[in-house]
């Protein structure tokens, strides 16, 4: 069960994003839209699965970002943004967590067009699926305010608690600060991760909101699997 929280509660970061998060299982996916500073917007869908790599079971999540066409332009123009890619990280572990857990990389392979090819990780690499390489350390701060609150997803209505929390300043181990930032998260155990949306800094920092999600069923996008993949790029025997 989860601990109750309480306005006036000190709490980190990673606590936000772990309340009401229950393990993922392998199959499942989400989608999150993502709105930058810039004004521009793409869809990033996860997915969560296991492949046998060297005849071991491995756990893998693939990350799909596709960026969506800048709106307000004169009509004949006609502009994208970025390419359409897939990474496929493979982490070490037996289990998967939420939205801003810090994952051991194993390898990762990408997929762009057609192309697909590993990427190799080095021996202190980590992954996250909100902060991408970079592995932060938590910050900590004090809850505003908790409440229910009913969101709709799709058709579907799931029951959320928004949880809004303040983190003072803080300085950084390379040298600089953060920010004073005030965080609104909304998190429900009815979706997999258990994060609905997130808006930082009056979302101009962060701005995440769910649009899709799905409990089971992912298949992942590359035609081959790691082992595939590293078989055809071994040099030819004469």
């Amino acid at each position: 069960m989860p601990v109750a929280l309480h306005a006036g509660d000190s709490i980190s970061d990673r606590q936000l994003f772990a309340y009401l998060s229950y393990p993922v299982a392998s199959g499942d996916w989400v989608r999150y839209r993502v709105a930058f500073t810039d004004g521009s917007t793409v869809d990033k869908t996860v997915g969560f699965a296991s492949e046998r790599v060297q005849g071991t079971p491995t756990l893998f999540i693939e990350t799909h970002v596709h960026a969506l066409p800048v709106s307000g332009l004169p009509a004949e123009t006609t502009v994208g943004i970025g390419t359409d890619a897939v990474l496929k990280t493979y982490v070490i572990g037996s289990t998967l967590g939420d939205l801003a857990r810090t994952y051991r990389v194993l390898t990762s392979a990408l997929k762009v067009s057609s192309f697909e090819y590993e990427v190799s990780a080095g021996n202190s690499a980590t992954y996250s699926i909100l902060t991408g390489a970079v592995d932060t350390s938590p910050r900590y701060g004090r809850l505003h305010s908790i409440d229910a609150v009913d969101m709709r997803i799709g058709r579907t209505v799931v029951h959320a608690t928004r949880l809004v929390a303040e983190f003072p300043s803080r300085s950084l181990p390379a040298g600089g600060v953060d920010l004073p930032i005030t965080m609104e998260v909304w998190q429900s155990p009815d979706v997999p991760l258990g994060t609905v949306a997130i808006k930082a800094g009056g979302g101009r920092y962060i701005d995440w909101r769910l649009v899709a999600f799905g409990r089971g069923g992912y298949r992942s996008m590359f035609s081959k699997t790691l082992d595939q993949i590293r078989s055809a790029s071994q040099p030819a025997m004469p």
